[in-house]
């Protein structure tokens, strides 16, 4: 279902908020919270019905929810003093004021390149056929942020759908959900009048010892096993990086006890976070350990298949100049390479290096999300040093970013460490030690960010950094002197 008010579209199956097919990033319970109210629109709603609806009753934090308002309100331009679309009603809780009109969801549009994934659709479609025949499966589908996850969910589940399976679907949060909150999700979908009650009790009895806990995990088995009795159900979870421990075992106990059961587990998750989740990493280890073929990698894509792409977005061959720019500053990622697409298409694109185009490119909040999930996860030191990098370019030498971060060479290794295990940056072959980023739009964010005041600092010091090499490192030496002319 759709729900349309003034330039707003939010999306159910697709979990998405729009403004004139744009999308408006929105944090999932806020688009919850957002869904309740506007289902319930013309009457107060209270808040301790939305923290039931949306939190399942459990202990959260007293700001969870007004966090979410806020966040609803900036996403549809409400105004935050006196809010006329979101209202407050004193003492009494919320109201959706705008008269909102529903509409079926369109179709799923297949064609504009769902390219190089066809092997995650025949995965799941045999999976699929297992169930049928009471032989349940698990399917890990990983992949970098931008990697096109989501997409290939949303692939999936319709190919599940037409094969007469059932969806039940849960998201994973990053901050604010309490303990088994995507179970919790799945549960309530699943759930029958007979065994709402049973699925009630033992998520009253889960805070208490171990025992509460299986017991409470054997609850949610039976009901996934009732559930698919008649018919397959396909349970996805999404962002498993996110998932507390509890929901993590209780995947890894599933995964192991729906073996003999109609019902398929999928789950997404990002590649970047194993090295530093290490109960995620356990759990993948264990799972994949049972059956390695569990694991579906969304590589990027490679050269004819961005062409493909393009193709289907541009609606002819792209020039080759055009396409190996589009490789070089993508390195293959999903969203990126369409995002570019797009911008081409649009006529934002200009002459070789110029920098309108990056600009186009990271205008999207999408895509400057997607962008920023490869650097949220480091320490602050690390994103200081890249940041650092970012101003001598593409490619760096530690001989150039030690003095250029005002650290000691060693130290700045043990920071693009970090960077390295989260695949922001890689080590340039044939050039040691030297470094280049992953992909050339994170740097060019990095560098963007860069205010005014640090900017100016940074180009400086990097002024003297290669005044002091001297030519023992040509390359960033021209580099630098690039750049301080355009700072």
């Amino acid at each position: 279902m759709r729900y349309i008010f003034g330039d707003f579209v939010l999306d159910e199956g697709l979990f998405e908020l729009k403004k004139k097919d744009t999308r408006v990033p929105l944090r999932r319970q806020a688009i919850d919270v957002l869904l309740h109210l506007i289902r319930a629109r013309g009457r107060v709603v209270a808040k301790a019905e939305l923290l039931t609806a949306i939190w399942g009753g459990a202990h959260v934090s007293e700001t969870a929810l007004p966090q979410a308002i806020t966040a609803i309100r900036r996403a549809l331009e409400d105004d935050a003093i006196e809010p006329t679309i979101v209202e407050t009603v004193r003492t009494r809780g919320y109201r959706f004021a705008l008269e909102a009109r529903e509409a079926a969801a369109p179709a799923p549009d297949t064609r504009s390149a769902f390219v190089g994934r066809s092997e995650v659709i025949a995965r799941l479609s045999r999976l699929i056929g297992d169930a049928r025949t009471g032989r349940g499966g698990v399917a890990l589908v990983v992949g970098s942020p931008g990697a096109g996850k989501t997409r290939a969910l949303a692939e999936m589940t319709a190919a599940a759908r037409a094969e007469g399976a059932r969806i039940v679907a849960a998201r994973c949060e990053e901050r604010g959900a309490p303990d088994l909150w995507p179970w919790i999700q799945i549960l309530r979908a699943c759930a029958t009048d007979e065994s709402r009650g049973a699925i009630d009790a033992a998520l009253q009895e889960v805070e208490g010892e171990a025992t509460e806990r299986f017991r409470f995990f054997d609850v949610a088995t039976q009901t996934l096993v009732a559930a698919a009795r008649d018919e397959p159900v396909v349970v996805v979870i999404d962002d498993l990086h996110w998932a507390d421990a509890s929901s993590l075992l209780l995947f890894k106990l599933a995964a192991q006890t729906l073996a003999g059961a109609r019902v398929v587990l999928v789950a997404t998750y990002r590649d970047t976070a194993v090295s530093t989740n290490h109960v995620l990493a356990r759990t993948l280890g264990a799972l994949t350990r049972e059956d390695p073929t569990r694991s579906i990698h969304l590589e990027p894509f490679g050269r004819e298949e961005i062409a493909s792409l393009a193709r289907a977005i541009l609606g002819r061959e792209p020039e080759s100049e055009i396409l190996e720019r589009i490789v070089a500053k993508t390195e293959g990622n999903a969203l990126f390479v369409t995002q570019m697409l797009h911008v081409i298409r649009s006529e934002a694109w200009m002459t070789p290096g110029a920098e309108g185009a990056t600009s186009a490119l990271l205008e999207p909040e999408e895509v400057r999300e997607a962008l920023s999930l490869h650097l949220d996860e480091l320490s602050a030191e690390c994103r200081r040093v890249l940041s650092a990098a970012a101003v001598i370019g593409a490619t760096f030498s530690i001989a150039a970013l030690a003095p250029i971060a005002d650290l000691a060479p060693v130290d700045a290794l043990t920071a693009l460490d970090e960077a390295i295990r989260a695949k922001v940056v890689a080590p340039v072959d044939g050039r040691a030690p030297a470094f280049r980023f992953v992909h050339l739009l994170v740097r060019d964010l990095l560098y963007k960010k860069l205010g005014r005041a640090d900017r100016h600092r940074l180009h400086e010091a990097a002024a003297r950094a290669f005044g002091d090499l001297g030519q023992r490192d040509e390359s960033d030496v021209h580099a630098a002197k690039a750049k301080v002319l355009l700072a």
